[in-house]
């Protein structure tokens, strides 16, 4: 069995300073893969009536444009059959053709996206099931909703303007702009004046002002957000515009990038160059670049000296696809928003990536900005998760969290390993004067306070508009690496304000420092590691620091049990991120079995990658002591129709905990239904899949057992709330049904054969011996028969529709004083 213990380090504090053919797209971050679906179910996170799909490379472009129900027309014929089946009506380009970006958007796929709009009353799961059999299709997935990483509005601050802030607070330096604002903004220079701040919680950024400057107007900062105000007072003067369009012809794409009359950015919503403002946007936008040193409201990260030197804001009104951007010269991206509990869609991945590597180049991969490639930063959500939002949590991105004023983890924040880097957030409150919150420009020419990972991430993605200002423009060749690197280590470490805290290990690097930007590499070792101690007690020893006296970055610890002849076993090799300064206190858990001996060795890593000597020592691990699982809870599984295309898989080991499972221990799980009859349930490992066959309510009992033979159960519920009623005793040989209906619930009009021939049986809801009539209009919407229906004591009518001409059509009937219409297609 399995046990832990503590390492603990001990060192001397040292102080030594020293004077094409198509790319792979390879990303992390989740979402469906090429050749597959997204295994997803109907939820309130899934725009209905809508599925979006990517042909294989070699497919010819589908039509595009609106259709009549059961007129799809895209070029495909087994695409237009099945579509016409789910009620589609509409298909549109993901991407646009990038005007003279075309043939690289060709490159990278983004041509072979496309969405359907399909039946609203169509569930968006049984429209993936049958597009992704089609020949041709390589992925299908849904088009899900983007939520705003909750920036959270508080009352009443709509219509809030400037008004000076109060006067005599004191300022331990002066302020380097005339912004009298700026007093409010402590998430750049924190005197600690504000109760329950901590002074020096903050960016740094007065003192990176004055060293390295406030950005310059070639650097291009895409907002991909709500609508930037791009006429508010503090933000027009650095706002991104497109000369060839603002003086161009209207309803003309002046300037062949594929947008007409974009001279602020895109709005993807409208499709059109007509930016609508909205708060969340436009309190990013402030943060990054509001105008400095023009005598009103406050400032922003890279926001120049007054001079119309500051960065330029992109205004990209989407949370989806975005290829603008870059095509036109951005080479930041800043999203403050998410997924709600999915995998970042392939779609999404693709964008991303996209602008990855082609920001700041032309059409011919040629550089053209400050920078070539993009750097891409994601707040990582607001939900207190102990994992970072997605696609905050893909490793191409930086991932960002929010502090409060006081050092500490924001409550709100999401933390974990994929985290890159610390940003002030503010504190949540519902006050709309609580000066702890993130003060920024806000819609109507006004200014308010909000809070969340979303007024973190503007931080960062400021800080990258500063690098780019310094390194990047006017010296060619700097690359969007070279950027992610210097902001990966601009950091302070925070650990002696957030030691023992559960999310200690994942703030990320540390909280973002604009001022050490200029720092360099010392270009020798960080000091070793004096002392290693093993033991099963929480002592801790002062960590090393690096060639500039600053503390280090990462751990390397590698282990191995040591042979009963003495010699060593396989090593085990972990890295840990150091949230400790210099001489701060660093300690771990090892996964290690009990009563065994084994060999630790230890050496740490600045921020520039050079590592100190290597130290070992050896230990033996105590008895292990089990504990029992535990269980939190099934919700109540809804099905809302039955049969296996409604299947369900509940994963048990997403209810079930037990802490020795890192430690080598495992569960085992059952299960017992009460011999009910309503619903299969099939047991495979840690999933118990759940296929529906009648309608009806029951309870399942649930139980996992770890080695030591302790278990913990408990009971969900399963209702199925349509379909057949279950039988009341076996029926022998029951004679199949000559008109099978598969999916048939009774509250839809059904037909079958669905194509038809000659015989069209029609199935009408809540009606029984009674007749009708019968109205069969063809794709024009043009009438072409109508008759008289017989509608028996089980709801069923038959039609003769032989002399149809084959092609598309719809039914109505009329009966009973009710009326159903449905679509067909005559062979």
């Amino acid at each position: 069995m399995d046990f832990r213990f503590l390492v603990a380090m001990a060192a001397v504090a040292l102080s030594v300073f020293s004077s094409c053919t198509k790319d792979p797209l390879m990303m992390n971050g989740g979402g469906s893969s090429e050749g597959e679906a997204a295994d997803f179910d109907d939820s309130a996170e899934i725009v209905p009536g809508w599925i979006r799909i990517k042909l294989a490379d070699d497919s010819e472009p589908l039509r595009t444009g609106v259709f009549t129900r059961g007129g799809f027309d895209s070029g495909d014929v087994r695409l237009d059959e099945l579509a016409a089946g789910l009620g589609a009506t509409e298909i549109r380009r993901v991407f646009r053709d990038g005007g003279r970006f075309e043939e690289r958007h060709r490159r990278y796929g983004l041509h072979l996206w496309y969405d359907i709009r399909i039946a609203d009353e169509v569930p968006v799961s049984r429209a993936r099931a049958e597009m992704v059999s089609l020949p041709g299709v390589d992925v299908v997935e849904p088009v899900y909703r983007v939520r705003l990483a909750e920036a959270h509005v508080v009352p009443d601050i709509s219509d809030r303007l400037y008004r000076p802030f109060s006067e005599g607070e004191a300022r331990p330096e002066p302020a380097p702009f005339n912004d009298p604002e700026l007093s409010r903004q402590w998430h750049y220079n924190n005197d600690g004046s504000i109760e329950g701040s901590v002074a020096g919680a903050d960016i740094n950024l007065f003192k990176a002002w004055r060293e390295i400057g406030a950005g310059r107007p070639e650097v291009v900062v895409a907002v991909i957000d709500g609508g930037i105000q791009y006429d508010h007072p503090d933000l027009a003067a650095n706002m991104w515009t497109n000369e060839a369009e603002m003086n161009g012809t209207p309803g003309v794409d002046d300037d062949g990038n594929g947008y007409v009359d974009d001279i602020y950015g895109w709005n993807y919503y409208t499709d059109s160059g007509t930016i609508t403002q909205h708060f969340h946007g436009t309190h990013v936008a402030g943060t990054v670049a509001a105008v400095n040193n023009n005598g009103i409201g406050v400032c922003g990260v890279a926001g120049g000296t007054g001079v119309g030197d500051g960065v330029r804001l992109m205004s990209c009104q989407n949370y989806d696809t975005d290829a603008n951007g870059q095509d036109n010269g951005a080479v930041i991206a800043q999203c403050s928003w998410g997924y709600n509990g999915i995998e970042t869609p392939l779609s999404m991945q693709r964008a991303i990536q996209y602008f990855i590597r082609e920001a700041g180049t032309d059409e011919n991969g040629v550089q053209t900005g400050p920078m070539k490639g993009g750097v891409v930063c994601f707040s990582a959500g607001n939900s207190s998760y102990s994992h970072v939002g997605n696609p905050g949590d893909m490793e191409e991105v930086v991932g960002v969290t929010a502090m409060g004023p006081d050092y500490k983890k924001a409550g709100y924040s999401n933390y974990g390993s994929a985290a890159d880097l610390f940003a002030p957030g503010g504190a949540s409150s519902a006050n709309p004067e609580d000066p702890k919150q993130v003060y920024s420009t806000y819609i109507n020419g006004g200014y308010a306070y909000l809070w969340g990972t979303s007024m973190a991430c503007p931080h960062v993605s400021g800080v990258a508009a500063l690098i780019v200002s310094y390194y990047g423009v006017d010296t060619p060749g700097f690359t969007a690496e070279r950027c992610r690197e210097i902001l990966l280590r601009s950091f302070r470490p925070v650990g002696e304000y957030v030691a023992g805290e559960p999310y200690a290990d994942g703030l990320g690097a540390g909280l973002v420092d604009a001022s050490l930007i200029l720092l360099e590499n010392p270009g020798i070792k960080p000091g070793s590691v004096e002392e290693l101690t093993l033991t099963p007690l929480p002592d801790g020893m002062a960590m090393p620091a690096d060639g500039n006296g600053d503390a280090v970055s990462k751990i390397r610890l590698g282990y191995a049990p040591v042979n009963g002849d003495g010699t060593t076993g396989e090593w085990r090799e972990e890295t840990f991120p150091n949230i400790q300064p210099a001489g701060g206190i660093f300690t771990t858990e090892l996964q290690l079995a009990a009563e065994e001996t084994y060999r630790v060795r230890m050496s740490v890593e600045d921020r520039y990658g050079n590592v100190s000597d290597e130290v070992t020592d050896e230990a033996t691990t105590l008895p292990h002591v089990n504990v029992a699982p535990s269980y939190r809870g099934i919700e109540t599984q809804l099905f809302t129709s039955t049969g296996k295309g409604f299947s369900k898989t509940v994963a048990l080991d997403s209810y079930f905990s037990d802490p020795d499972i890192p430690y080598g221990d495992e569960l085992t799980f059952a299960f017992d239904d009460g011999e009910q009859e309503i619903l299969e349930v099939v047991l495979e490992g840690a999933e118990l899949l759940l296929t529906p066959i009648y309608k009806g309510q029951t309870e399942i009992v649930v139980t996992a057992t770890d080695r030591a033979g302790e278990s913990a159960s408990g009971t969900f519920r399963v209702r199925i709330v349509s379909g057949d009623e279950p039988p009341a005793e076996p029926e022998p040989d029951p004679e199949p049904d000559p008109d099978p209906v598969p999916g048939f619930d009774g509250d839809t009009m059904v037909v079958v054969p669905n194509p038809v021939g000659e015989a069209l049986t029609v199935y009408v809801p809540h009606v029984a011996s009674m007749e009708g009539t019968a109205t069969i209009y063809d794709a024009a919407a043009r009438k072409v028969l109508e008759t008289t229906i017989t509608v028996d004591a089980e709801g069923k009518g038959t039609l003769q529709v032989g002399g149809l001409s084959p092609g598309a059509y719809s039914l109505s009937v009329e009966v009973g004083g009710k009326s159903s219409k449905v679509s067909f297609m005559k062979r």
